[in-house]
């Protein structure tokens, strides 16, 4: 006696004949299936009824449709969780710098403000104090210097504050911002300014750091054009390329030889901050021919 048989919803006929009492099924899909077997006697009759049994195969856990609902629920509601966490946290930053820039401006600010007053008021009657005598000059001198420095830092701190409250956000208050300290250092030293803008950076957003590092790099070269070059014409130009935006100061100015001969920080701290922003800074200054600053800082994108 020999069989024959298949597996409805797997085999799409039967198989050949065989002597084997047990057959083997590997890897089944989950399903309903039925197995249908049939004898063949020597004589080549076949069963007029074939046996069959039908059985169920169950998904794994995994595969079930209310496990996978569940896991995409989850990892939804983690999704969630995590963009709630972070919401809240740039909210709690935003709040903090607030706050910082408020206590800035009407503590801090108000103090030096003062003392740049008083300094002032000082200076202006010192010299009727002849009982100073022959220290007179030195003490105006010292006077003078504190007074200075209080306004410098009420300048940087105002500096600081502006770039707290900022967002991402267009260049358009930055480069007016600019344009009012350059206009007024400059006039006050008789130097002619041309100040130029690439009226396509208005449109263009830069994070926060990225803005003030503009800020604070421009600053300063026109701080350095300003006091330390002579001369009498400056330009300052930003412009837009591939490369992001590009800042220009120019003077023709008196320069000098090499970059180790001007002092102070100022040009070290504007090259990190263009190469902290992703850009670029470049110096070039010849002696009795004026400096030339060009800096640049890649777009946010």
């Amino acid at each position: 006696v020999q069989y024959q048989y298949k597996l409805v919803g797997v085999d799409t006929g039967w198989s050949v004949q065989t002597r084997n009492h047990l057959i083997v099924f590997a890897a089944l899909s989950p399903g309903t299936y039925t197995f249908m077997a049939r004898a063949i006697n020597g004589s080549g009759i076949i069963s007029t009824q074939a046996a069959m049994f039908s059985f169920t195969i169950t998904p794994a856990l995994w595969r079930e449709w209310w496990f996978i609902t569940l896991c995409v629920l989850l990892v939804i509601a983690v999704f969630l969780f995590l963009v709630r966490s972070r919401v809240e946290r740039l909210l709690e930053i935003e709040r903090i710098k607030s706050r910082i820039a408020a206590d800035l401006h009407d503590e801090i600010g108000a103090g030096l403000t003062r003392i740049a007053i008083l300094s002032s008021v000082i200076e202006r009657d010192l010299p009727h104090k002849e009982s100073l005598g022959p220290t007179r000059s030195q003490t105006g001198e010292s006077v003078k210097k504190i007074g200075d420095t209080a306004r410098d830092l009420v300048e940087s701190m105002s500096d600081v504050v502006w770039s707290l409250e900022l967002s991402n956000e267009p260049l358009e208050r930055l480069v007016q911002r600019l344009r009012s300290f350059a206009l007024e250092a400059c006039e006050a030293k008789n130097i002619v300014l041309k100040f130029s803008v690439d009226d396509k950076i208005f449109a263009l957003p830069f994070a926060p750091e990225s803005a003030r590092n503009i800020l604070l790099c421009a600053k300063e070269a026109i701080t350095n054009v300003v006091r330390h070059s002579g001369c009498s014409e400056a330009d300052i130009e930003f412009t837009l390329d591939r490369n992001g935006v590009t800042l220009k100061v120019s003077d023709n100015g008196k320069g000098f030889q090499t970059p180790e001969a001007h002092t102070g920080h100022g040009l070290t701290n504007m090259k990190k901050r263009a190469e902290q922003s992703g850009g670029s800074f470049v110096m070039v200054s010849i002696k009795g021919e004026g400096t030339r600053v060009h800096a640049t800082f890649p777009v946010t994108r």
